[in-house]
């Protein structure tokens, strides 16, 4: 629901902060061109997906 549309933009810091608690549990990954990256230090694009291991 949120890609394609500029309507997505003032959503991304509540996604962003649920994302991270996600990943602090171990819940989600946050990556960039593949690899995994802290959330935190992560600038432009993401991608989250589930743990390899889920």
């Amino acid at each position: 629901m949120l890609a394609g549309d500029d309507g997505f933009r003032p959503l991304m810091p509540v996604v962003r902060s649920a994302a991270q608690g996600m990943a602090e549990r171990g819940e989600l990954e946050v990556t960039q061109r593949g690899e995994v990256v802290d959330l935190e230090s992560a600038r432009g694009p993401i991608r989250l997906k589930l743990p390899e291991d889920r």
